[in-house]
């Protein structure tokens, strides 16, 4: 069963819930688990994390912690670097390229890179502003670039339907704000801006 992104009904016939932490609110309380999966689990270092109650009050015989970036690292049971992770093959390597534009519009001369660099694609370039972000995907739009954007107030159905152009080829670049940052796994993707 799935909690969260308007899903809040816990199905009988399933064991297993998947939930994100801010939906763990509509976990009944009487319910009891085998096990316990948090990802995330850094988020409950701090004391003053309105979930960390709720989740501590789940029943469960098992609980399991993960986290990529755990502050307290003395006492963890298990450490699994993102270089093992890499060369393991579960993620893909990656190269850090850093791009300066010192004068001029830095939307346009961003706009200019990516349209002069389409093989870099897909792309996803990530955003701290909503209004920003909407408004360079429409600079890409008027470049002839294939590009849409997600932000944290785009539906589940536009998410996925972006997604499905990503993977199908029809989408060069997604701008995104609030959303896809963390958790997402899309293995066509070739670039990532921040």
């Amino acid at each position: 069963s799935f909690i969260g992104d308007g899903h809040h009904t816990i199905k009988d016939n399933y064991n297993v819930i998947i939930c994100i932490y801010n939906s763990v609110k509509y976990i009944p309380l009487d319910t009891n688990f085998k096990y316990k999966f948090l990802d995330e689990a850094h988020h409950l270092e701090d004391e003053a994390s309105i979930y960390k109650n709720k989740i501590k009050q789940i029943k469960c015989e098992k609980e399991i912690l993960f986290s990529a970036t755990f502050h307290k690292q003395d006492d963890l049971d298990y450490n699994y670097t993102m270089r093992e992770a890499i060369n393991d093959g579960y993620i893909s390597d990656y190269v850090i390229h850093i791009e300066y534009f010192s004068e001029g519009d830095k939307l346009i001369a961003l706009s200019d890179l990516i349209k002069n660099n389409l093989n870099w694609g897909p792309i996803l370039i990530y955003f701290n502003n909503t209004e920003r972000c909407i408004t360079f995907n429409n600079l890409l739009k008027n470049n002839t670039v294939k590009s849409n954007y997600i932000t944290r107030d785009t539906t589940l159905e536009n998410r996925t339907k972006i997604l499905d152009k990503i993977n199908n080829k029809q989408l060069d670049i997604v701008c995104l704000c609030g959303c896809w940052n963390e958790a997402i796994s899309i293995n066509i993707i070739q670039t990532i801006i921040f």
